[in-house]
């Protein structure tokens, strides 16, 4: 029980560490408290540089106790020690989070705290399987052991039962249930829902930072700078700590305490980094371990983001903001933190020395690194625009003298390259790629074909913006024949038409026909079968239009010695190998067929 005088201590972050009962405001008789129970107490032992100080007097509220407390279904409650959560004057908490299990009865009147470890699981008890085959199923702890726990309904398995007549079993196949790890099941809270300690959701969405970011944010940035995607906003891709210790040379177990502290900061056990090259000046041998660093995505990046924002940055002494010239340019921002204890996690008595660590948030932008380097080179451009234009008047001018004309040249060349106009270059609106854009788009080809083929494009088909047509009809007749089809249909234009007729005087095909139907000409090739087989067993693409491949008269090569053609584009028209050879021109290499 709790009476005056009572050592407590403290279970959230506020920095308060012990505490000191001075009177109970509750309980059995007003003179002992037990669990959810409010006390005044006094602090008498503080973190430094904290919200709370020592020798201030708050309200609190007891949540753990070493004497057992049962409930009314006969339910027994015992702790390891006595713990508060300091309250303010209206009895709410002051911190944001307690640390260690509190009882379902604080969690129902406390909410605004989260508990960092799940309450215990006692047989029972009902739960929920929040994992596994099982999930959704609720059922009662049959059986406790360790970290496994047998749940009714859950986990069953088919187990073979021997025939045993002294038992009178009959035996067979049987239903079984199987212990499972008590992580794949949280308590029904009074809900119904597991009370599984985790990020807070609202209506089904995650609050603070992560759904600023979604829900607030992104529609802010897409109007006030004219972004057409949601793709185009800037969004947090990850959050990298690194903590350089240098010292851990001259010994081991500052590395040791290095990666305790930051695995409390970032909720997430860090790898340790050695040195890539030995340094004499140093002290530093390759291998040697010289720091550690974590990385941060999703939710426990953000989960981290709210706690450096809200938490530990209010905590540093004479803070005055952060630097708004810490970003490198590409949208990513660096900042540095010169003492681990302004996170609540890390308690000043337990650590060995002071440190600070770097923690750089990245930031996913489409290309931004190639149109900032646009934006320089337009810049550049227009610095020397006038001077560009002043010296080729004098280069152009006819009255000038030669040598005047040749120095206006050599101080033309010794502007800088990226000053020249022509070296600007129309970039992808959406993927910032620098080459192949239409300016009619304002996107890359690659872009207007995954548009297009969705049908987001007014005008613009499949057909008109495919890449390799010839490949696109190869491709067809092979899948085609595949399945055994009699004719496959396919987009025409004049080059398909003149392959189809090469393969029908060849005898590859039955037929072809062109029919215009909607202002769209369809070119319908008949497949030709011997056997069961069809006849054409191969037909390759050669030349596309990346690598065209041209071949003279006399290096247009045989396919198959002689029994297969290919397919040549001339001077003369479409043809085979056998006819361009005997006209006596050459090509481009269209195709192989066999």
């Amino acid at each position: 029980m709790i009476q005056n005088e009572t050592r407590l201590q403290i279970a959230d972050n506020t920095g308060a560490r012990e505490a000191l009962c001075i009177k109970v405001l509750g309980g059995s008789k007003r003179r002992y408290a037990n669990i959810g129970d409010v006390i005044k107490v006094t602090v008498k032992e503080a973190m430094p540089r904290g919200r709370v100080k020592k020798g201030e007097i708050f309200n609190a509220v007891v949540v753990r106790t070493r004497k057992g407390m049962r409930r009314p279904d006969g339910s027994l409650i015992k702790f390891d020690g006595n713990a508060i959560v300091l309250l303010n004057a209206k009895l709410e908490p002051i911190g944001t989070r307690i640390f260690g299990p509190v009882t379902r009865e604080l969690r129902e009147h406390f909410m605004k705290i989260v508990s960092l470890a799940p309450e215990t699981i006692r047989k029972g008890d009902e739960v929920i399987a929040i994992t596994g085959k099982d999930k959704g199923k609720r059922g009662v702890v049959l059986a406790v052991a360790g970290d496994r726990i047998t749940v009714e309904g859950l986990n069953l398995v088919k187990k073979h039962v021997k025939p045993n007549p002294m038992k009178g079993t009959p035996g067979g196949v049987e239903s079984k249930v199987m212990p499972i790890n008590r992580s794949n099941v949280a308590l029904v809270d009074a809900n119904g829902k597991p009370s599984r300690v985790g990020i807070k959701v609202e209506n089904g969405e995650n609050v603070r930072f992560l759904k600023t970011t979604g829900a607030k944010a992104v529609p802010e940035l897409m109007q006030k700078f004219g972004y057409k995607s949601v793709m185009e906003v800037p969004r947090f891709t990850k959050i990298t700590l690194n903590m350089g210790v240098g010292e851990a040379v001259a010994d081991k177990k500052v590395i040791e305490h290095a990666v305790g502290d930051l695995t409390k900061i970032a909720g997430q056990k860090p790898v340790i980094t050695v040195a890539r090259k030995a340094i004499a000046g140093f002290k530093i041998r390759e291998g040697y371990p010289v720091g550690v660093m974590v990385t941060l995505r999703g939710r426990m990046m953000f989960e981290f983001l709210d706690r450096l924002v809200n938490l530990a940055l209010p905590r540093v002494r004479d803070f005055r903001g952060v630097s708004g010239r810490a970003f490198d340019g590409r949208g990513n921002y660096n900042l540095g933190v010169k003492e681990q204890i302004i996170f609540p996690e890390i308690e000043y008595d337990k650590i060995d020395a002071l440190r600070g660590f770097r923690s750089r948030t990245e930031v996913a932008v489409a290309k931004v690194a190639l149109i900032e380097r646009e934006k320089k080179r337009a810049h550049l451009a227009q610095k020397y625009a006038a001077k560009r234009t002043a010296l080729k008047t004098i280069i152009d001018d006819a009255k000038k003298s030669d040598e005047d004309r040749y120095a206006a040249r050599l101080q033309l060349q010794q502007l800088p390259r990226n000053a020249n106009p022509t070296r600007k270059r129309n970039r992808c609106a959406l993927t910032g790629r620098p080459r192949g854009t239409f300016r009619k788009f304002g996107l890359a080809r690659g872009k207007i074909r995954e548009i297009a083929f969705r049908g987001e494009i007014p005008g613009l088909t499949k057909a008109s913006c495919m890449s390799d047509p010839i490949a696109d009809m190869l491709t067809r007749v092979r899948n085609a024949q595949m399945v055994n089809k009699i004719s496959v249909a396919m987009p025409s234009s004049k080059i398909k038409v003149a392959i189809a007729q090469v393969l029908r005087d060849e005898g590859y095909i039955e037929d072809f026909s062109v029919k215009a139907e909607g202002g769209k000409a369809e070119l319908q090739l008949g497949l030709k079968y011997y056997a069961g087989r069809p006849v054409i067993e191969r037909i390759e693409r050669v030349s596309r239009p990346g690598c065209p491949v041209y071949k003279g008269r006399h290096a247009i090569p045989q396919v198959m010695n002689g029994l297969g053609v290919a397919i040549v584009s001339t001077t003369q028209g479409v043809m085979t190998d056998r006819k361009a050879r005997a006209a006596g021109v050459g090509g481009e290499i269209l195709c192989y067929v066999e």
